[in-house]
């Protein structure tokens, strides 16, 4: 029995062709998937070049396609609830398609969130890095400092201008 809730946008994407209509969001989110796997790939450089310099417009990119997947499962809601008997209803290449493509879009964000979390950690460890390395040198010149004050030598913050 089809949930009541969705069952007037359904009958409506039915008339128009639901086949047709699913088909096309489940490619264009193929497509979208696609794009944030190239754009991940992208952020993944930067972060291994250190180069961050580009990964804001990066992020921009990626916000502005989860935007439009988010619309997306908008629209495929009504169909997830009541998949099993849609499913039914389907010619046989359509199921086989639709089948093929959400395993396809499972697949593709399997992979963006092992990547993002791995990229996650890489940034934690270079932030970590540059902490202790902030720190050391704060140690260093508090050392060089108490080493100039015994010595008698002006303080100074700048290891270029000592003498």
């Amino acid at each position: 029995m089809m949930n009541t809730k969705y069952e007037k946008k359904i009958q409506g994407i039915n008339e128009t062709g639901l086949p047709q209509r699913l088909l096309q969001l489940l490619r264009e989110q193929v497509s979208l998937y696609g794009q944030l796997e190239s754009l991940a790939a992208k952020q993944k450089e930067c972060i291994s070049d250190d180069d961050t310099s580009p990964l804001l417009s990066i992020l921009t990119q990626r916000r502005t396609i989860s935007a439009r997947l988010s619309a997306i499962a908008t629209g495929l809601r009504p169909i997830r609830a009541n998949w099993p008997e849609i499913r039914n209803q389907l010619e046989s290449s359509h199921k086989t398609e639709a089948e093929k493509l959400w395993d396809m879009t499972k697949k593709s964000l399997d992979r963006l969130m092992a990547g993002d979390e791995q990229d996650a950690r890489l940034l934690s460890a270079r932030k970590e890095s540059v902490r202790r390395a902030l720190r050391e040198t704060h140690t260093s010149t508090h050392a060089l400092n108490a080493y100039k004050n015994r010595s008698g030598l002006v303080e100074s913050s700048r290891l270029d201008e000592a003498s």
